[in-house]
């Protein structure tokens, strides 16, 4: 959802109308909706057991603030990696 969409718009005005908080909006739309989309993708990316795959998300948003933390919870579980390894993503690649 874009924020320049008119419909999404009207609908976080009408949030912030009701609440009288003015990031009811993000919590309820943004925050939802940024969980649903990155389980898509990660769902598309390993279909079966035997699939392999490689979820990077380089946004230091997602470790740092607490809406990251609860996005980043929408995802199954994983090994999470904080320094990027270049030989070992390059034979986790020649393993696939």
């Amino acid at each position: 959802q874009s924020p320049s969409d008119i419909v999404y718009e009207a609908r976080c005005d009408q949030l912030t109308r009701q609440t009288g908080d003015k990031w009811a909006w993000f919590e309820t739309l943004a925050l939802p909706y940024a969980q649903l989309r990155l389980k898509q993708g990660t769902g598309r990316l390993i279909r079966s057991r035997s699939d392999r795959g490689i979820v990077a998300i380089l946004d230091p948003r997602m470790t740092r603030k607490n809406y990251g933390k609860t996005i980043l919870r929408a995802l199954p579980p994983m090994s999470v990696v904080r320094q990027f390894d270049i030989q070992r993503f390059e034979s986790y690649l020649e393993e696939s």
